[in-house]
């Protein structure tokens, strides 16, 4: 499959620039999708911390932010019994 005349093929030993992303994400869901894409484990979409200052200077890395292969979750050692749990959740709503 060819792609279209308006994309360039990088191949393994080429890397985008900085710049060359930053012209190419001209939204914020964009900009969203390039860190999540990079490994970064940036705040929700719609949260008030994503904006596009964050979201550049998380790419700069100006600020820290997570890789997602960084972060293990682990399973609780002593799981709550399904009926106090869904006790819990039943008292919560």
């Amino acid at each position: 499959m060819q792609p279209p005349n308006n994309v360039q093929v990088l191949s393994d030993r080429q890397a985008l620039s900085l710049q060359d992303v930053t012209n190419a994400c001209k939204t914020v869901a964009d900009m969203h999708q390039f860190a999540l894409r990079a490994g970064y484990r940036v705040p929700a979409l719609n949260s008030k911390m994503c904006t596009p200052q964050y979201l550049h200077a998380v790419r700069a890395r100006q600020v820290f932010c997570h890789m997602s292969a960084d972060i293990r979750v682990k399973n609780c050692p002593m799981p709550p019994a399904p009926k106090v749990l869904l006790q819990l959740l039943m008292q919560a709503a």
